[in-house]
């Protein structure tokens, strides 16, 4: 079994809700999404960025300018109205600024500078371990509990991010 198969089916494992009851919400739907679209990512900054001489501010740059574009026509086409009493609270824009800066920019900029020094395939897998981070802050944060089975996905993330990390 080659080491994303691995991953892949501790992901699964870890998705489980009670014993083989494999329900997919909204919320593993969202990630999985996200998956497919941080591998595309992931491969086309290689590819594009691969013996070519572009910075790394400048390509977080374009990054982040496409996710404000694609941030504004989602708000704009879901249809949800702005609560504007908000846009005067401070709590409001220091949440909005930490996203921005550490949950986008420097999120983009710290992939990017990894995809430069290694294959996008061990970046991708090792960041494909969002599924285990949340997993676990759920456990702390929300007080839920993991059963064995998914405990044993999580260590098959684990094992295969581990692999990866030590293989040349």
């Amino acid at each position: 079994m080659a080491n994303g198969d691995v991953k892949l089916f501790g992901v699964l494992l870890l998705s489980l809700h009670s014993g083989f009851n494999l329900f997919f919400n909204l919320g593993d739907g969202l990630i999985l999404l996200a998956a497919v679209g941080r591998a595309i990512m992931v491969t086309l900054t290689k590819r594009l960025t691969h013996n070519r001489s572009i910075s790394m501010l400048s390509l977080t740059a374009i990054q982040s300018l496409v996710v404000m574009l694609m941030a504004i026509i989602v708000g704009w086409g879901s249809g949800e109205s702005i609560a504007w009493s908000s846009l005067s609270q401070p709590a409001f824009w220091l949440i909005t600024l930490y996203l921005v800066l550490m949950c986008t920019l420097f999120a983009f900029f710290a992939q990017n500078l990894a995809i430069s020094r290694t294959s996008p395939t061990r970046v991708a897998l090792l960041m494909g371990s969002e599924p285990l981070f949340g997993a676990l802050f759920a456990m702390l944060w929300l007080g839920e509990s993991l059963s064995l089975i998914q405990w044993f996905g999580a260590l098959l993330i684990i094992a295969s991010v581990m692999r990866v990390s030590t293989s040349r």
